[in-house]
């Protein structure tokens, strides 16, 4: 039954990644044109110009996606990191269960082995 649970978690990280991976690809290309279409002003500002109200929101905005990004992408791979653990600390309870259930049942057969062999199987008559 271990086997099964760590088969469905692989599959909910592949999915994971996957869906990451696609909002990754499709937020850079966004970013990068905010920042290609910020870049005049960006010009505009360092030749002595001021922003307006709106460039300065807009600023601020892009900022906090790069940000919520940046903190998107470590919190999932923190998650991943801390789920690949458990995993891992699951596969090796599990069999050291196992191995623990192997050696209770070879000390039972060892300690049945005397009691059968010193009872006699046949009465002298």
């Amino acid at each position: 039954m271990g086997g099964r649970e760590n088969k469905h978690m692989k599959l909910g990280l592949r999915i994971l990644r996957l869906t990451f991976g696609v909002l990754l690809g499709a937020s850079a290309p966004i970013a990068s044109y905010l920042f290609v279409s910020m870049s005049p002003w960006l010009f505009r500002a360092a030749g002595g110009g001021a922003f307006s109200s709106n460039e300065i929101l807009l600023c601020a905005a892009l900022i906090t996606a790069i940000a919520s990004l940046g903190g998107f992408v470590s919190t999932t791979i923190l998650m991943w990191k801390r789920e690949h653990a458990e995993i891992t600390r699951r596969e090796l309870e599990s069999e050291r269960i196992r191995l623990e259930i192997e050696k209770i049942r070879h000390e039972l057969g060892r300690a049945r082995e005397p009691s059968s062999s010193a009872s006699p199987s046949t009465p002298d008559g």
